[in-house]
């Protein structure tokens, strides 16, 4: 039988606050700090370099105070090649052991030689690894990059979508409400599984949208054949998720529609006004500290990555706008 898990990333509160840990955990979850792209202001890098030091700051603070306990909770740490990677590396010397690391976009077997030989070479001891596939280099490089966590006993693989789309220079993204996301997927989905890996899902940013992710989440388990797991942004999703994973093999033999493609043969007129508003919107409901920024009335996320890519796109048609970064 597969084994399923649910990965909770948690909000870091203020030090001396606790982040509900227990009812993640009580979920069949494990909370996830994130020290990556939570903390990433898209126009101000020196901004988004002081909010990922103060998280690391607030967690070291938590784990002395007794409100963290790092052997039941995970962590994304930056990419290797960022320059906040040897300040996460500092961070997890004065800790204990992990349950559990995310290296996020691992583009080939080099990324992941690298980490291994910092984490040996500094004694950090972690429960489980987690390569994130976020990248076309990572799937073109897919067959090496799992050659080397077989042979390191990694057995978790994750996909992150909104860097995928990002690197494809993409705008709008597709998300999982779009059939195109599912034809790209399906191939490394079902590679990923037939090697005998578990594949990690990248997150779904309709926080509210229970029935949409119940849809993804029995589309996921048909092609992976249940051998997937799935990474939420809050308590609703998990315990969506968690209500699924119980209930799963009362709909195996059941076939299921793929989502629906919401945004269909768009114009360039069209994008640029979507590309405003996305902008627009990100500025409005982001008070400048947090990565993602979130719609009140329906809680749907606007990822950094696509602000970017709006800018970008808005950029590509010599159209420069206030908003943008």
């Amino acid at each position: 039988m597969n084994e399923k898990y649910i990965y909770q990333f948690v909000k870091l509160l203020s030090s001396g606050k606790p982040d509900y840990l227990s009812d993640v955990d009580k979920q069949g979850s494990l909370p996830v700090y994130d020290f990556e792209d939570s903390h990433f202001i898209p126009y101000n890098k020196s901004k988004s370099d002081e909010l990922k030091s103060s998280a690391r700051i607030m967690l070291k603070d938590k784990i002395k105070h007794g409100l963290c306990n790092p052997g039941i909770v995970g962590i994304r740490v930056n990419n290797i090649l960022d320059s906040n990677f040897p300040e996460d590396i500092k961070f997890l010397l004065g800790t204990v052991r992990f349950n559990t690391i995310f290296l996020p976009k691992i583009e080939d077997e080099t990324y992941i030689e690298k980490c291994l030989f910092v984490f040996n070479k500094k004694k950090i001891k972690y429960r489980n690894l987690i390569p994130v596939i976020e990248c076309s280099r990572g799937l073109k490089n897919v067959d090496s990059i799992l050659n080397i966590c077989e042979d390191n006993g990694i057995d978790k693989i994750a996909f992150g979508h909104c860097d995928y789309n990002l690197d494809l220079v993409r705008f709008p993204f597709i998300h999982q409400d779009n059939p195109k996301y599912w034809a790209e997927l399906t191939p490394l989905m079902k590679k990923i599984t037939s090697r005998g890996f578990n594949f990690i899902h990248s997150p779904f940013l309709k926080l509210d949208d229970d029935n949409l992710m119940r849809k993804i989440l029995r589309q996921i388990n048909d092609i992976t054949n249940g051998n997937f797991s799935q990474v939420t942004l809050s308590m609703r999703q998990t315990c969506v998720c968690s209500e699924f994973f119980r209930n799963s093999d009362v709909d195996k033999n059941k076939i299921y529609n793929k989502p629906e493609e919401h945004l269909k043969n768009q114009t360039d007129d069209d994008k640029i006004i979507f590309a405003e508003k996305l902008i627009r919107d990100y500025h409005s409901f982001n008070s400048g500290d947090k990565g993602f920024s979130v719609y009140p009335d329906n809680h749907l996320l606007i990822s950094p990555h696509e602000f970017i890519s709006a800018t970008n796109f808005l950029k590509s048609k010599d159209i420069v706008k206030s908003a943008s970064y």
